[in-house]
C-alpha cells in the first residue's frame, strides 16, 4: 500500500477570485486571425472565461458540464479550467465553413440535449471515481490549501452534486456566463479572408452583455503546516504547496 501525501505550507494569502479581463472588458474582441497556408487544417479556437471557480454553491461541476457537452454537441475539443475554458476544432479547408457553423453554435446556442448531458457526466463521474495517483495527489493540496474558496473542488464537480444537475442547469449556466465579451476567438491555418469575414458576422449571436458579478474571497485561515495522507495502491506522489500573497 503506497502513501500519497500532500501538505499545504499556508502563508498570509491574498486570494482574488474573478478574471481580470471581465471585468475589464468594455467591448468584444474582434477574432485574432493568423493566416498559414502551408498548415494541414483550419483551426477554430476560443477561451472563454467561465470556469469551475464559476460554479454556484451545491452545483459543482456545473461549468464543466455546460462547456463539455457544448463542446460534444458540435464536435469539438475542450478543456475547462478554474477560470476559464478552451474551445477549439481542426478541419480540412474544404470543410471550414461546416466547422464555423458548429463552433459559433457551440458558443451561442448548444442544444444540451439530455443524452449529451448525460454523456457528459458519466465521463465526469468516471474521473472522478478513478483519478490517477498525480491527479488525487494534487487535487487534495488543492483542497487543503484553497479550503472554502471556490477553486476548492475539482473541476469535473463532486460526485454527489453531478446526478443532480441536468440540461436545465447547463442552459441557465451558459446564458449567464458564456457572452460575447468574456469569448476571445482565433481562427488559423490556410483560409480564405471570407472565412474570417463570416466568423467575426457570425460571432454577433452570442449573448451580449456581462455575466453576472463574480464571488470575491476573502484570505483563507491559516493554522500552521497541514499533512494529508491517503493510502492507495499505486506509485507514491508527494506535493508541497502553499497560498501565498498575490503579486
Amino acid at each position: 500500500m503506497a502513501a500519497l501525501a500532500a501538505t499545504a505550507v499556508a502563508c498570509v494569502p491574498r486570494i482574488e477570485r474573478g478574471p481580470v479581463a471581465i471585468l475589464e472588458a468594455e467591448r468584444p474582441l474582434d477574432p485574432f486571425a493568423r493566416p498559414d497556408p502551408q498548415a494541414p487544417a483550419v483551426r477554430f479556437a476560443a477561451t472563454v472565461f467561465a470556469g469551475s471557480a464559476m460554479d454556484p454553491s451545491g452545483q459543482e461541476g456545473l461549468a464543466w458540464l455546460t462547456v463539455t457537452t457544448a463542446a460534444a454537441e458540435g464536435g469539438l475539443q475542450v478543456h475547462v479550467g478554474r477560470d476559464t475554458s478552451r474551445l477549439w476544432v481542426d478541419c480540412p479547408p474544404d470543410e471550414a465553413a461546416d466547422c464555423l457553423a458548429r463552433f459559433v453554435t457551440a458558443l451561442a446556442e448548444p442544444a444540451f440535449e439530455p443524452a449529451a448531458v448525460d454523456a457528459a457526466r458519466t465521463t465526469a463521474m468516471a474521473a472522478l471515481e478513478a483519478p490517477s495517483p498525480q491527479t488525487l495527489a494534487r487535487e487534495v493540496l488543492e483542497g487543503l490549501v484553497y479550503d472554502g474558496h471556490p477553486y476548492g473542488h475539482p473541476v469535473q464537480g463532486r460526485t454527489g452534486v453531478l446526478p443532480l444537475l441536468g440540461p436545465d442547469d447547463t442552459r441557465r449556466f451558459h446564458r449567464d456566463h458564456v457572452r460575447r465579451a468574456t469569448v476571445r476567438v482565433g481562427l488559423s491555418g490556410p483560409f480564405e479572408p471570407l472565412l474570417l469575414e463570416r466568423l467575426t458576422a457570425q460571432l454577433d449571436r452570442v449573448r451580449g452583455g456581462m455575466p453576472p458579478d463574480t464571488r470575491t474571497m476573502g484570505p483563507v485561515p491559516v493554522d500552521g503546516p497541514r499533512l494529508f495522507v491517503v493510502e492507495h495502491a499505486g506509485p507514491t506522489t508527494i506535493l508541497l504547496g502553499a497560498a501565498g500573497p498575490s503579486p
